[in-house]
């Protein structure tokens, strides 16, 4: 019979030094705010992305309804998406030196961490009922 002989334990080996539970804090110290502000930053990040995708999703249904509305009205005109909504809209249409052909700027705002932001697109909408010689030539009628 093989005998195994065991050291005896004393009660003080159990568990940690007060210099390990030391160490340890202090690596968690500085460890610690580095990650919360990571955390900090993405959470921010993540918010402007969130309102400058919603601003451009606002202001591709703003443009589509003005083209659907069929021959645009030079003016401007201004709203909110809805009641007590934090995007505004607003629209500017102007004929150009082409008949049947209007420059329309559609604008979105908002208000992020106390500042206005903005973002605006510029294009050009056809009155579908005037017709231009140009047109039927690229489509091979003749003059």
């Amino acid at each position: 019979m093989i005998r195994r002989s065991r050291t005896p334990r004393r009660e003080g080996d159990a568990g940690f030094t007060l210099v390990e539970i030391l160490v340890s804090l202090g690596i968690l110290a500085t460890v610690l705010p580095t990650l919360l502000l990571t955390f900090s930053n993405s959470s921010r990040t993540r918010a402007i992305s969130e309102a400058r995708m919603t601003a451009a999703y606002l202001i591709r249904d703003t443009l589509a309804e003005l083209e659907a509305a069929g021959m645009p009205t030079p003016g401007e005109n201004e709203g909110t998406f809805e009641e007590g909504a934090r995007f505004a809209w607003e629209t500017t249409v102007s004929g150009t030196e082409t008949e049947g052909l209007y420059d329309a700027v559609a604008t979105v705002t908002w208000f992020e961490r106390g500042q206005e932001q903005r973002y605006s697109v510029r294009t050009y909408l056809a009155d579908l009922a005037v017709s231009h010689p140009e047109s039927s030539l690229q489509q091979g009628g003749q003059p």
